[in-house]
C-alpha cells in the first residue's frame, strides 16, 4: 500500500533491508552493539560515549541509509517557472537611502 501511494503522489519511496541493524548501530561512528537486547531501550556507544535512545538511533540510521541510497536529486514534478514572466509582473523596490 505504501509503495502504491508513493507512486500515486509522485514521491520517492526508499526501502531498506529488514535485517539492517538500525537499533544496534551507532549513528555517529557506526559501531554495532551486538549485546543489545530487545528489552534495552537505551545504550551507550563505547567508542565515543554517545548515549542512544534505541528508537531515535534507529530513526537516524534509517535516515542515513535513505540519504545514501539517493543517487540523483529528485526530478521536479511540474514544469519550471519562466522567471522572466515573473519579473515583468513584480514591483521594483526603490532605494530607501536618502541623499542630500
Amino acid at each position: 500500500m505504501l509503495k502504491y501511494k508513493a507512486e500515486w503522489y509522485g514521491v520517492t519511496l526508499i526501502e531498506i533491508r529488514s535485517f539492517n541493524p538500525t537499533t544496534k548501530r551507532c549513528h555517529i561512528c557506526g559501531h554495532i552493539n551486538e549485546e543489545l537486547t530487545f528489552s534495552d531501550r537505551e545504550w551507550v556507544c563505547p567508542n565515543y560515549g554517545t548515549e542512544h535512545d534505541r528508537d531515535f538511533n534507529a530513526a537516524q540510521n534509517i535516515k542515513i541509509i535513505g540519504l545514501q541510497s539517493i543517487k540523483t536529486p529528485r526530478e521536479p514534478r511540474e514544469e519550471p517557472v519562466d522567471q522572466s514572466a515573473l519579473a515583468d509582473g513584480m514591483k521594483q523596490e526603490t532605494s530607501s537611502l536618502v541623499t542630500e
